[in-house]
């Protein structure tokens, strides 16, 4: 296994913008609500291991690989060569689970990268500016085309979020402007997935419920159209202990497709 980790500047931005905390947060919410995330998980690494059916086996990538809790890694690093693990950062105990496997290579990276350098970069600058640094930017530097498959993977209503809370923090842009932003980065996302050789597994929608489980409202996360190829549609039951909120229980609506 080989690990390609960020440089030290890249691991403070990281730090700074809160996703390890993020990171470490799901991990223990997966302990606290184990049980109503099976069927979610199941479905995923099921959804996966059908959508690498008919693909080249020689290359594969993993976005969003986390703490592979919905990844089939053992199907997997059986059937392909070689199996690139990208996330931002790689907990300790992922790197130790995934040094038994030669074929898997972990890599730390942004995969809108360097949109994180260029929101904290330009922290202080005025809303105008940063948002033309991010849209004059070229987002393709990571070439994911040279992969037989590529897997998206509970990521594409991730990426806005943490660089959205960080910039409102900053700057005041009126509603249809941070919808504009979550609408770029997300497209951007989907642009550099290889056509015919990718399947993605998003949350689109969060539900909240009252005590009686019935909906007393919805959040929309996605803001572009997605795969319809081969698509499923489930829901995850991701908080039934009311500790996402004080007053309500947490599920989503998850879509998976095929580019």
């Amino acid at each position: 296994m080989q690990v390609f980790k960020h440089r030290t500047e890249f691991q403070k931005i990281v730090k700074n913008v809160g996703f390890i905390k993020d990171q470490k947060g799901i991990l223990n919410r997966y302990r606290r609500e184990k049980g109503n995330w099976e069927s979610h998980l199941t479905k995923s690494k099921e959804y996966i291991l059908q959508s690498a059916k008919g693909k080249g086996k020689t290359k594969m990538a993993i976005l969003g690989s986390g703490w592979l809790l919905d990844v089939p890694i053992n199907e997997l690093v059986n059937s392909f060569n070689e199996i690139h693990l990208y996330d931002i950062f790689h907990p300790k105990g992922i790197v130790k689970k995934c040094s038994v496997f030669p074929n898997i290579k972990l890599i730390e990276e942004d995969v809108l990268s360097p949109l994180l350098t260029i929101l904290y970069n330009n922290k202080d600058a005025k809303a105008d500016d940063f948002l033309n640094a991010i849209a004059n930017h070229e987002y393709n530097n990571l070439n994911f085309h040279d992969y037989d498959f590529v897997v998206s993977l509970n990521l594409l209503n991730q990426l806005d979020i943490i660089p959205i809370d960080y910039l409102s923090e900053r700057v005041t842009l009126p509603n249809e402007k941070w919808l504009e932003l979550r609408q770029f980065i997300q497209q951007k996302h989907l642009d550099s997935l290889p056509k015919n050789r990718s399947c993605i597994i998003t949350d689109y929608q969060e539900l909240h419920l009252n005590k009686g489980e019935e909906v007393i409202d919805t959040q929309e996360l996605v803001f572009v159209p997605l795969p319809e190829k081969n698509s499923e549609k489930w829901i995850w039951h991701f908080d039934n202990s009311m500790t996402y909120y004080n007053d309500k229980n947490v599920h989503f609506r998850v879509h998976a497709g095929e580019l």
